[in-house]
Parts: structure tokens; sequence; C-alpha cells
């Protein structure tokens, strides 16, 4: 289980819960951009979309705004958008095609 903390926006921190031991971990790789819905899970990996609040702060990519976090190697990165522009984020979903 990946979970991942908020505060006014921005990702303050991510934590993934070990079975086996029962207990939490600390990711020290974590993106400082506010994430926007749910997950998606696809081949071992979580994405999200980034919320638009980073482009007021000055620090959202404009040509990066998907995060993927590997669940094998417990990283982030960033993912190039497809291109596709709005002003209404609730127009956007990730989803997960079986």
């Amino acid at each position: 289980m990946v979970c991942t903390l908020q505060n006014t926006g921005k990702c303050i921190g991510t934590v993934v819960h070990n079975l086996g031991t029962d207990s939490w971990r600390k990711i020290s790789s974590f993106p400082q951009y506010p994430i926007y819905g749910k997950p998606v899970f696809v081949h071992g990996f979580l994405h999200w979309l980034l919320s638009p609040l980073g482009q007021y702060y000055g620090e959202l990519p404009v040509d990066q705004t998907i995060v993927s976090f590997d669940v094998c190697k417990e990283n982030f990165q960033l993912l190039p958008h497809p291109g596709i522009r709005s002003k209404n984020i609730e127009e956007f979903r990730l989803i997960e095609c079986n």
C-alpha cells in the first residue's frame, strides 16, 4: 500500500506499507507536486495526474503532468502528458483498461 501525505496542495511525504512486517516505511524521493485524483495501477506502476495548482506555484513542468510510482523500485518519475490542454482539471481522468 502506498500513502501520499499532502498539506495545502503539496505532497509532503510518501510511505509504503510492508505486509510482511506490518510496518510503514518512508520513501525518500517523492514529488513536491500536488497530486489530483485517484491513482491507476498499470504494469507495476501507480499513476496520478498532477494538479494544476502546481502551475500557480511555478512548479509544474508544462510537458510533464503525470507522476508514476514504480512499486518494485519504490521511486517516482514524471511522464509526458499526451498534450491535451484544458483549464478544467475535472475534464481529465486516468482510467484503467483491462
